[in-house]
């Protein structure tokens, strides 16, 4: 009896959290208004709670540290958008199976934000080669991860006075 109330209950779980992380990513990635803290927290401890019965919890926590930052960030508390982005890159090195390349996402938030707080030589230090690992890993059809590493190279260029590097990235990312 347990045993399926259980399943049932993991289930009940993975559905709640995958439909709180649509909506976070969802206003994340459109830069709407973000969701209130406390729906970023849900999505922790729902992805706590699945982490002690699935192999993948370490992947769920990884993409939550990243999302949060990314909230954290449209609000412009850069800082902390940092620091769950380290947390989202550490969890992602615990994952054994994963996806080729799916670290870099949270490496190319964290990159911006330290793009938008000037610190432009850790932003490029972040970015550098980034591109082209992924186009290796994912080839040029993956057009909306490829062209945000771009786009966010371009933008580094550009505030470190680059201008034809920078628009060269810019061109390549459309």
């Amino acid at each position: 009896m347990c045993l399926s109330e259980c399943q049932w209950d993991l289930d009940f779980l993975e559905i709640q959290f995958d439909a709180l992380y649509l909506w976070t990513d969802i206003m994340n990635k459109t830069n709407r208004v973000t969701p209130p803290p406390d729906r970023q927290e849900e999505l922790l401890v729902i992805a706590r709670k699945i982490s002690g019965h699935a192999s993948f919890s370490d992947f769920l926590s990884a993409k939550v540290y990243n999302q949060v930052g990314v909230a954290l960030c449209l609000t412009d508390k850069f800082a902390s958008g940092i620091e769950k982005f380290i947390i989202s890159i550490e969890k992602h090195d615990e994952v054994t199976a994963k996806p080729e390349g799916i670290e870099i996402e949270p490496k190319v938030n964290m990159a911006l934000a330290y793009w938008r707080l000037g610190d432009l030589e850790r932003a490029e230090e972040i970015l550098q080669g980034k591109a082209d690992t992924w186009e290796a890993w994912h080839g040029i059809m993956d057009r909306y991860f490829l062209g945000l590493i771009l786009h966010a190279s371009g933008n580094v260029r550009y505030d470190q006075g680059r201008f034809h590097e920078s628009k060269g990235l810019h061109d390549r990312a459309l």
